[in-house]
C-alpha cells in the first residue's frame, strides 16, 4: 500500500493549498502573456487569422500559470483568464482587426481559465470536494 491512503482529507487539501502559490500564478501568466504576444506578432506577420492561431495565446498564457503557481480555486485562475483576455482584445485590435478576432476575446477567457487548472489526483479532488460541502472524511481501516 501505498503512503497516500493513510492521509486524511485535511491533510490532502493542506498539500494542494500549499502547492498553489499567488506569485507563481501572476509569474507563470506574464512568461505565457510574452510568449502569446510573440505568438500574435507571428500571426499578425504572416496575415493569418485562423481561429486556433487566435486562440494559442490564451492556452499559452493558462500553461504558464497552471506549471508555474499550480492555481486551484476559481479567484487564482481568474489572474490567467484575465491576462489573456486583455492579451488578446489588444492583440485584435492592434493586428487583427475583424469582427472574428474581437469576438474571439470572451473564447480567450474561457480558454485560460480552463487550461489554468492545476492537476490534482482523484484522492484530492474528492477530498476538496468533501471540505466545500461539509462531508465528513470516510473512516478508513
Amino acid at each position: 500500500m501505498s503512503e497516500d491512503t493513510h492521509k486524511t482529507d485535511e491533510e490532502y487539501v493542506s498539500d494542494v493549498m500549499a502547492r498553489q502559490s499567488i506569485p507563481g500564478v501572476l509569474f507563470g501568466s506574464a512568461i505565457g502573456a510574452v510568449v502569446g504576444a510573440m505568438l500574435f506578432a507571428t500571426f499578425g506577420g504572416m496575415g493569418a487569422t485562423l481561429v486556433v492561431l487566435l486562440l494559442l495565446p490564451a492556452a499559452v498564457v493558462g500553461f504558464g500559470a497552471k506549471f508555474v503557481g499550480q492555481p486551484i480555486g476559481w479567484k487564482l485562475r481568474l489572474i490567467p483568464a484575465t491576462v489573456a483576455l486583455i492579451l488578446h482584445g489588444l492583440g485584435s485590435y492592434l493586428l487583427f482587426p475583424s469582427a472574428i478576432a474581437i469576438g474571439l476575446t470572451p473564447v480567450s477567457f474561457a480558454i485560460a481559465w480552463y487550461f489554468s487548472k492545476a492537476a490534482m489526483s482523484q484522492l484530492e479532488e474528492k477530498a476538496l470536494w468533501r471540505q466545500k460541502h461539509g462531508f465528513p472524511t470516510p473512516k478508513r481501516s
